[in-house]
This record gives C-alpha cells, sequence and structure tokens, in this order.
C-alpha cells in the first residue's frame, strides 16, 4: 500500500508532492484535498479549485523507465483517466491535446504533470501526476463559465471522490508498475 494524504485546504496536491519526495520512503503517495488555493495547470495556468467540488489529485511515484518524455507519460495517463471516468460513470470524454479532458466540448479536467530530480541527474528521479477533475461544480467562475463543465451539471448527479481516488490510483500504478494490488488506505 501507498500512503494516502488527504488535506482540507492546501496551496497545491502537485507542489506538495514535489517537496514531499525529498523524503519519499515507499514507492509512492497520494495526495489529495477538498480545496487548493492555488492549483496550477500547464505553464502558468491556474486550476480553478473550488471547495469540495472537484478530484484535486497527485501521485508522487518513481520515474518509469518506460517514459524518457513528460509529454508521452501526459497522453498515457489522460487515456487511463478517461478511461476511468467511463468505468465509473459510463461518460466518454475526450482527450484534447497535450492535456485537457472535454466533455461537450468544454473542459471537464486537466492533467499535469512534473519531474522532481536534483540538476545533476539525466533523467528525473520521481514524477507527479496531477490530475484534476470538475465532479460537482455547479457553476464556475465568470471567465470559466463558457470553457468549463462538470459531471454534475452533465448529469445532474452528485460524485464522490472516493471511487476516482482509488479507480486512478490502482489503474495508473498496474499500468506502470504492473501487478498491483494494494489499495490504498484510509486518508491521513
Amino acid at each position: 500500500m501507498i500512503p494516502h494524504y488527504h488535506f482540507k485546504t492546501i496551496r497545491s496536491t502537485n507542489t506538495y508532492a514535489k517537496q514531499f519526495a525529498k523524503s519519499l520512503s515507499s514507492i509512492g503517495a497520494v495526495f489529495t484535498a477538498d480545496e487548493q488555493t492555488n492549483g496550477r495547470g500547464r505553464g502558468s495556468h491556474q486550476w480553478y479549485s473550488a471547495p469540495k467540488a472537484g478530484l484535486y489529485y497527485s501521485l508522487l511515484i518513481p520515474a518509469p523507465m518506460a517514459y524518457k518524455e513528460l509529454h508521452s507519460l501526459t497522453q498515457k495517463i489522460g487515456h487511463l483517466t478517461i478511461n476511468g471516468i467511463t468505468h465509473l460513470t459510463g461518460i466518454r470524454p475526450t482527450l484534447e491535446w497535450p492535456n485537457d479532458i472535454i466533455l461537450n466540448h468544454k473542459k471537464l479536467g486537466g492533467i499535469l504533470i512534473e519531474s522532481v530530480g536534483g540538476a545533476n541527474q539525466k533523467s528525473p528521479r520521481y514524477v507527479v501526476i496531477g490530475i484534476g477533475l470538475n465532479l460537482n461544480h455547479t457553476k464556475f467562475a465568470d471567465h470559466l463559465q463558457v470553457s468549463a463543465t462538470s459531471l454534475c451539471l452533465e448529469t445532474k448527479a452528485h460524485y464522490d471522490t472516493e471511487p476516482f481516488i482509488q479507480h486512478l490510483t490502482q489503474t495508473i500504478m498496474t499500468d506502470l508498475f504492473g501487478d498491483y494490488s494494494g489499495l490504498l488506505p484510509p486518508k491521513t
């Protein structure tokens, strides 16, 4: 089992995971939050993280040797995420290059993969796989109204984050590292 750290509020799960990498003593760690105050997207983009409305998830793992470049890992994680959404909800979003999860021509989620390693290393020691999904948002900030959506807005149903956390972690770990059968322990 890999540890699962959950926060009520955090600046960014990816930022915290990158800092945590210095003390990682297991195969990985999962970081989730009810709210991010400084959620990050690709480049200088921010990720809108309304309290208790979305999945704000980061998985810190040793860098998979099969992926020499992060963009190919991003595509792989994108497809695994879409398959997870379909498995859990019956809804099939699409992946838009390079890291957007799209449903009905609006952004449902995004993926941010970052490397962690010393400046003298040729390849990263760890990667942080960040996934943000709009699950239960019923409204968005004015500047996002026309470009963002949520599963709740599309289906009128409410979604618990726990099945997404468990499924994504299990699927990603199995795909990247083989026979992974450990489910996450309860949140700490």
